[in-house]
């Protein structure tokens, strides 16, 4: 079965997550994970469990957790997730305007160039709706939050006094 570790890992995080609110908060970190992510993760995690990773070797058998527990803060952990901002640039009447250019713009047989004036690029009605359409594409940002989640991993591994996350990756590690 591909990805069977990931599966089993979350299954035990799930079940976690049942019992402790910190077993939650975990649960829903891993999930921002890919089945495939996750895959390669504890693959290498249990390279590092076994002792063959190629650089640490048998160093790692002994601090394997710690090696991985480390490496969250020095590098991104997540990856690809965002925080989505709106903002408003546009009037109602703007956004109307718009629409009315973009379909007009799009159609078949529209000159940007028929009409301009000599020292611009388009003409009018086309300048138009690039300038609408940089606004209204503006009015969207994405801002990672990558960062924010490995520090939140990061100092959960600190609050797992019990060192439950530790033990569900040696569990998980048992099938492997």
């Amino acid at each position: 079965m591909k990805n069977k570790s990931a599966i089993k890992f979350r299954e035990l995080l799930y079940n976690w997550s049942q019992s402790e609110y910190i077993g939650t908060i975990f649960y829903q970190l891993f999930t921002l994970k890919t089945d495939n992510e996750l895959q390669e993760e504890l693959e290498y995690l249990y390279t590092l469990y076994k002792g063959t990773d190629s650089y640490f070797k048998s160093d790692s058998i002994d601090c394997w957790f710690t090696i991985w527990h480390k490496s969250i803060r020095q590098c991104d952990y997540f990856s690809d997730c965002f925080k989505v901002n709106s903002v408003n640039l546009v009037t109602d009447d703007e956004r109307k305007e718009f629409r009315f250019l973009a379909n007009k713009c799009r159609k078949e047989g529209f000159s940007k160039t028929e009409g301009k004036k000599d020292n611009e690029l388009f003409n009018e009605t086309y300048n138009r709706y690039l300038d609408l359409f940089e606004l209204v594409r503006r009015e969207r940002k994405e801002d990672s939050i990558n960062g924010k989640l490995d520090s939140i991993l990061w100092n959960l591994i600190q609050l797992d006094s019990e060192c439950k996350l530790e033990k569900i990756f040696i569990e998980t590690f048992k099938i492997m």
